[in-house]
C-alpha cells in the first residue's frame, strides 16, 4: 500500500477513535468470568475485540469436552495471557495457541505461577496445552517484570481460585498502571458503576493523532469519548504533547487538540515509557519529523512486544538520526541529522500495527509505501480511512 498526505486540509478534523481495546478486552474477560454471560459487540471493534469475543463463546460453547478445544488468539498478547487460567479452571481439555511470534513471547512466569496451585498446562511448540479443573489458592505470587499482564490475568480471574491476596513482584513493574487499569475495570463491575456503553475511546490511537497536530501548525483535531479523568495510562500524552506545542482542552465529551505555532523553547525532550511502552514508535518517527532529540526510557520490554520494536525503529530511523540504545537500560537517544522529505521510502509492517501508525506519519512529507497494512486493524480498524480524511 503506498500514501501521500503531503497536500493536507486546514479544516478542522473530528476523528472518532475506536473504543480502547485494552478496557474492552478486560470488561469483556471480567464480565464473563462473573456473570457466565457474553456480551454482544460492535462488527467494527478493534480486531483484537472481536478475536477475544470470539474466544468467548467458543470457551462457553465447549467447556467439558474430552477433545482438545483450540482457543487461537493469534498475535494477541492480553488474550494469552487473560485465557490462560480462565481455561486452568473450566473444565475441559484446551489448546491455546497463536502465531509463531506470539509463541516466542513471555508467559513462562505465569505457567509456572499457576503450575504451583495444581494447574494441569504443558507448554509445547505448537501452544500451551490445558486440563482444566477447580483450583484453589487464597495467595499467589507473579513475576511481573516481563509483562505487567500476568498480574492482570491473575486477577481477572481471581474470583474462580478464591484469591483474596496477589503479591506482584516487583513493586512497581514495567507498564504497572495496567494493572491499576485492570483492578479498575473489575471495581466498576463488581459495584455496578461501570457499563460496556461507558468504554473510553483509545488513547493509544490518539497518539496519532497527537502527532498530526504538532507536525501541523493552525491544525486542530477534536477526538470524541476522551476523558482527561481517564483510566488508560496512555492518557498521559496530553501532558507530553503540551511541551510540544499542542493544547488539549475536554469538554466532558471530546478533547480538542490544537497547534499553538510557538516556537520550541527546547531542542530535546525526555520521555519515560515505563508506563507507556507502546508509544515508542509514533514518538520515535515523531523526532525525526520534528528534528528535536528525544530521550526515551523504559523500553527495556520493546523488543517483546509484537515485533522486536527497539530494533525495527533503530533500523528504519538510521538514514536519518543518531541513535544511542542500550536493552538492558531500557534507554534510547534519538538525535535526528536528515529531515526526510520529498522522497518515496519503502518500510515492512512487521505485522505490527504500531509500527504501521508510526512510520505512516513519514507520509505528512513524503511517498510512503508499505508491503502489508492489515495488522493495523489489531487496535485501530478504521485508521487509513480517518487519515484520509486529512487529505486536501
Amino acid at each position: 500500500m503506498t500514501i501521500d498526505f503531503r497536500k493536507r486540509t486546514d479544516s478542522p478534523l473530528i476523528i472518532k477513535l475506536p473504543n480502547s481495546k485494552s478496557l474492552m478486552i478486560r470488561y469483556l474477560m471480567y464480565y464473563y468470568v462473573q456473570k457466565k454471560t457474553i456480551l454482544p459487540i460492535s462488527d467494527h471493534e478493534a480486531n483484537d475485540v472481536l478475536l477475544v469475543h470470539r474466544n468467548l463463546q467458543i470457551l462457553d460453547k465447549c467447556r467439558n469436552l474430552t477433545d482438545y478445544v483450540t482457543i487461537d488468539v493469534e498475535d494477541c498478547g492480553a488474550a494469552f495471557r487473560f485465557f490462560l487460567p480462565i481455561l486452568a479452571t473450566t473444565p475441559g481439555n484446551w489448546m491455546l495457541t497463536g502465531t509463531d511470534r506470539l509463541l516466542m513471547r513471555p508467559i513462562t512466569p505465569l505457567v509456572e505461577a499457576l503450575q504451583t496451585i495444581g494447574a494441569d498446562i504443558t507448554v509445547k511448540k505448537e501452544g500451551i496445552f490445558v486440563t482444566g479443573k477447580e483450583l484453589h489458592a487464597a495467595k499467589m505470587t507473579i513475576d511481573s517484570q516481563k509483562s505487567s499482564q500476568f498480574a492482570s490475568a491473575l486477577l481477572l480471574s481471581s474470583s474462580k481460585v478464591g484469591l483474596e491476596k496477589l503479591e506482584i513482584i516487583p513493586d512497581n513493574p514495567p507498564s504497572s498502571q495496567y494493572i491499576e487499569m485492570t483492578r479498575s475495570v473489575m471495581d466498576g463491575i463488581n459495584k455496578n458503576t461501570l457499563s460496556i456503553s461507558d468504554i473510553e475511546a483509545d488513547w493509544s490511537s490518539a497518539l496519532f493523532w497527537y502527532c498530526y497536530v504538532a507536525l501541523s501548525p493552525g491544525s486542530s483535531v477534536t477526538l470524541p469519548n476522551l476523558k482527561a479523568d481517564s483510566r488508560q495510562s496512555d492518557s498521559i500524552i496530553a501532558q507530553w504533547f503540551e511541551k510540544l506545542n499542542v493544547c488539549t482542552e475536554f469538554d466532558g465529551k471530546s478533547a480538542l487538540l490544537t497547534n499553538k505555532k510557538r516556537v520550541f523553547a527546547d531542542s530535546r525532550f525526555e520521555f519515560d515509557l515505563r508506563n507507556n511502552p507502546d508509544t515508542a514508535p509514533l514518538l520515535s518517527v515523531l523526532s525525526i519529523c520534528l528534528q528535536k532529540s528525544f530521550i526515551l526510557a523504559g523500553i527495556e520490554n520493546l523488543n517483546q512486544k509484537e515485533s522486536r520494536r527497539s530494533d525495527i525503529i533503530i533500523q528504519g530511523l538510521a538514514p536519518f538520526a543518531h541513535i544511542k540504545y542500550s536493552e538492558e537500560q531500557g534507554f534510547m537517544e534519538i538525535n535526528p541529522h536528515i529531515f526526510p522529505e520529498k522522497r518515496h521510502l519503502k518500510f515492512k509492517s512487521h505485522n505490527d500495527h504500531r509500527i504501521i501508525m508510526a512510520f505512516s506519519l513519514f507520509s505528512l512529507y513524503n511517498i510512503v509505501e508499505f508491503d502489508a497494512v492489515d495488522a493495523v486493524k489489531k487496535s485501530y480498524p478504521a485508521f487509513f480511512n480517518d487519515l484520509s480524511k486529512a487529505q486536501f
